[in-house]
């Protein structure tokens, strides 16, 4: 399998398009960030694709190194807070409710962690086998800060590293936990994503996990339908059929 630019912006194309889908059809309000995920994926798809373009024509190394902490930013510190809050909202099982909660709770501690590393970071991408590995370099002097990183001490989330077992249970493991089949759905498939990226492309896990868990989101318009579905559509004054329920 093999990743560039072009690969980045047609995934960011499709899921824009199925996330603009998936928002215009929701069945309530309730659904509104949880359709918003495809549109999620396709702004980090555009990032890694102006990334890919900056590898390709040798880009500033600040560019590349803003680029790349764009695109983490969302792939490493966003998601693990933003799943299972879009999940919870749509959550109606109780029980299900009170793990998604704490779900959240360690997604947003994972959210300042990810993040205060992403930012001390200084990034200089490159290809390996096809695929974009991202390694920082923190540049705090050791001991100091919040972080006691030593100076030059690389930053990566790779196929060994346990901070993706926490990474794992707060995304996939709270979208396998719902009680709708599509939102399960969507969790089993990106559960596959992140099989087969440790597997082949362990080197560049966030990136390749992330374009298969973009292609994966295109599920939650299978969600968006099904909910759709559910919800009998209302009467107005006039007669005329309205949609979505108010």
């Amino acid at each position: 399998m093999c990743f560039s630019a072009e690969a980045s912006f047609v995934a960011a194309a499709v899921t824009a398009a199925a996330g603009a889908y998936a928002v215009a059809r929701v069945p309530d309000r309730s659904f509104l960030l949880f359709a918003s995920i495809p549109l999620v994926f396709a702004i980090q798809q555009v990032l890694e694709g102006f990334v890919w373009i900056g590898l390709d024509t040798g880009a500033s190394t600040d560019l590349l190194n803003t680029l790349s902490k764009s695109f983490l930013l969302i792939g490493e510190a966003v998601w693990p807070l933003w799943i299972p809050l879009v999940v919870l909202a749509i959550e109606p099982d109780p029980m299900r409710r009170r793990v998604m909660s704490a779900a959240a709770v360690i997604g947003g501690l994972m959210l300042a962690g990810f993040a205060g590393m992403i930012l001390l970071a200084d990034y200089n991408p490159n290809i390996q086998s096809g695929c974009i590995c991202y390694e920082g370099r923190i540049g705090a002097p050791s001991g100091s800060g919040f972080y006691p990183f030593a100076p030059g001490q690389g930053w990566q989330i790779s196929g060994l590293d346990w901070m993706l077992v926490p990474y794992a249970a707060t995304t996939i493991g709270t979208l396998l936990i719902s009680s709708r089949n599509a939102v399960r759905g969507f969790g089993g498939v990106s559960g596959i994503g992140l099989i087969v990226s440790l597997l082949l492309y362990r080197h560049a896990l966030i990136s390749v996990w992330c374009f298969f868990a973009a292609a994966a989101s295109i599920v939650v318009v299978w969600t968006i339908v099904a909910e759709r579905r559910k919800t009998p559509a209302t009467h107005s004054t006039s007669g005329r059929r309205v949609w979505p329920p108010r």
